[in-house]
Order: structure tokens, then sequence, then C-alpha cells
């Protein structure tokens, strides 16, 4: 069509009224369907039943997108949250692939589909927080407030870290393993916030199977300083910490009212961070970052990359 032509037809269109443009638009185009795609590309779905939690999980799987060598076993990288958290890692593996020696799946775990909001905010609780914690402190009062509102009975609100830690080390580990090649020595874990809180307290269990911990704005005020009081208990009895931790929060927490005056993240994550330097452990790999301009959310895909990129890379 030679430009006089086009300029005609265009000025033709203009000057219809809206209702002709409008038949003439659906005409020209046939109505667009949505065709359902169960399966991402590189990301497999499951639904596992744990016996040790009594519930159902979602278990994403991103496979390597390169060929795999047979014989081989590969890393992983396990995320708590995995309703959401997926995604950020996705990139930031992305990114820090070239960086990396070789390939590594990422898995997330997360509540079942057709799980609220509200259902997700009360099974993380319960799954992240520790055994012991009486919930007289501030942020401990207002974790029990919640679980009330919903009708959540107080055995049922905190402590459940002991058997999330069973369920992936006795029974998710072993599935993905006979699924997909992967290396069982060679596993590191990703959580945020609450799932951080349980980062850093899995990292201090003698049967952790987990060598790098990538945590971002770490709940510390979960179980009223539980994590302290487990590092200087480990430390009293080790004389060295063979992991990698990195921890990163946002710049916005440190004058949040919440998340810094009730769940000390940032001076949570500071503190902890003097502490295990200060035992100067030698096989220790300790990062700890401030992600300039960033909040509780979006740091966490920083945390991500930039952990990925310390602790995993070449």
């Amino acid at each position: 069509m030679t430009f006089g032509c086009a300029f005609l037809a265009m000025f033709a269109i203009v000057g219809m009224g809206a209702g002709a443009q409008a038949e003439l638009r659906a005409a020209d185009k046939p109505a667009l369907q949505l065709v359902e795609k169960s399966v991402v590309d590189d990301v497999r779905s499951y639904t596992i039943h744990s016996a040790i939690m009594q519930r159902d999980y979602l278990i994403s799987v991103a496979v390597p997108d390169e060929p795999l060598e047979t014989a081989k076993r590969y890393p992983a990288f396990i995320l708590t949250d995995g309703n959401w958290a997926l995604a950020p890692a996705q990139i930031a593996y992305g990114g820090a692939r070239e960086a990396m020696p070789g390939p590594m799946f990422v898995v997330a775990i997360g509540a079942p589909p057709g799980t609220t909001a509200e259902e997700r905010g009360i099974r993380r609780i319960f799954e992240f927080s520790p055994p012991g914690w009486d919930r007289q402190d501030p942020f401990g009062k207002v974790v029990t407030e919640g679980c009330a509102k919903l009708g959540v009975s107080a055995a049922r609100c905190t402590g459940g870290a002991p058997a999330f830690s069973q369920f992936i080390t006795r029974e998710l580990l072993p599935a993905l393993s006979a699924a997909f090649p992967i290396d069982e020595h060679r596993l590191s874990l990703g959580g945020i916030s609450a799932g951080g809180f349980f980062g850093l307290w899995m990292a201090f269990q003698p049967d952790s199977p987990f060598r790098n911990y990538v945590i971002s704005s770490p709940a510390m005020q979960y179980g009223n300083g539980e994590i302290l009081r487990l590092e200087e208990a480990y430390a009293r009895t080790h004389q060295d910490f063979p992991v990698g931790i990195y921890m990163g929060s946002g710049s916005l927490e440190i004058d949040d009212p919440f998340l810094e005056g009730v769940g000390q993240i940032v001076s949570g994550q500071a503190r902890l961070g003097g502490m295990l330097r200060s035992r100067k452990y030698p096989s220790l790999r300790l990062f700890g970052e401030i992600h300039h301009g960033l909040g509780h959310v979006d740091a966490s895909a920083a945390s991500y990359a930039r952990g990925m990129r310390l602790l995993l890379a070449k």
C-alpha cells in the first residue's frame, strides 16, 4: 500500500463514529482466546502430602535449561515461601549463572492451589517459628493476637519449625533426589522474613543438610531472640562453623516502626553478623549487606542475586 492510500484508509477510520469503528475492529480482528498451560517450560509443579506435617504442599522445581550429564548430580537451591519467591530466585539465578560453576536446580516449597492468603500466613507462622516461644514479648503478642483472630489454637500458632525441618529432610529431599539428579551434599536454603528466620534457625541445627543460607530481611524477633541464644550455645561447643551465610535487608526497613521497631530485622541481622564474626570461625563464609532504597519485599530479589553470587559463584 502506498503512503497516499494508507493515509486515506486511516482518515476513513478516524472519520467514522465510535460505534462504526468498534464494528470494523471486531470484524477485522478475531476474538483472542486464552489457552491454559499447566506447566511453565522450565518449571515442573507437584503436590506432595507430608505425613509429618499432616498437610499438602506445592513443590515447584525449576529445571536447568541446559544439557545435564547423565552420570552427574547437581546442586539445588531450596526456597521457603514458594508461592511467590520462585520468580525472583529464578531471575537472580539467571543473572548469576555465568559466575557459577555449573547448573543448579531451584526448588520452591509453597502452599497448594486454593490456599487463601490468610491460610498461607498462618501456615508460615507455624512452620517457621521455634518451639518454646511463650509469645509474651511485643512481637509474640502480635502473633498471638493474629492467630486468635483467625481461630487458630495456641498449640498450632507457633512452634512448627522442628516438624517442618523434618518434612524437608526426611520427606521432600529424598523425593526430589529420586525424581531429579540432585546432589544432597550440595544444598542451599533461601528464606525471606519469617522464612529467613527459619533459614537461620536451620543453620544451627545439627542435622541440617544445607551448606549455604541466603537470607533476606530475617524476622529476628521470632522466638524472642531465639537465634542469638542458638548462636551462643553453638559457640560454647564448637570451634568452627563450616557454612556460608548471606544476610541482606532493605534500607527502608531501618525506620519502619513494625519491621524494625518490633521485628528487629535490620538490627537483629547486624547483631547476629557481629557475633558470628567475633567467633573467628575459620571455615565460615559470612556476608551482610543493606540494599539502599529497597524495602521488605523488593529487597528479596537483591538478596537472592547477591547471595548466589557471593556464596555459590566460582
